[in-house]
């Protein structure tokens, strides 16, 4: 009989909702090197400008000659969205991270960062 009672008599049932909604990050929020940095307060980022010399896939060649001299600078992660192009005048922040050899010349070595699409997700539990 207590079996019975037990078929008998409602089981609640729950369920979860999961939502994930994608958020790009602040224009100057960037992660270099897997930490994220906000590239308007950091010590660690430096202003940079200069004529833009050679696009590559991963970033772009500039030559800073505000001094009057010659400075090449390889920004690394430098945005597509900004276009740039051989002759433009390209500026902005980024994180020095050493030196890289392009041809027979010696380059500083900036990272600009890159953006993220941040999960925001949100579990709802549904009872009946």
């Amino acid at each position: 009989m207590k079996l019975l009672i037990a078929i008998l008599m409602p089981i609640a049932v729950s369920a979860q909702i999961v939502t994930t909604n994608w958020v790009m990050t602040a224009q100057n929020v960037r992660e270099v090197n897997g930490k994220f940095y906000n590239v308007d307060h950091s010590v660690l980022f430096t202003n940079f400008y200069g004529e833009c010399e050679n696009v590559f896939d991963n970033g772009i060649l500039i030559n800073d000659n505000r001094n009057g001299g010659y400075k090449p600078i390889f920004v690394l992660n430098f945005p597509k969205e900004s276009q740039p192009t051989t002759g433009s005048r390209q500026w902005g922040r980024a994180m020095k991270i050493g030196t890289t050899n392009i041809g027979n010349e010696t380059a500083e070595l900036l990272d600009f960062g890159k953006r993220h699409l941040i999960p925001i997700v949100k579990t709802n539990g549904i009872s009946k």
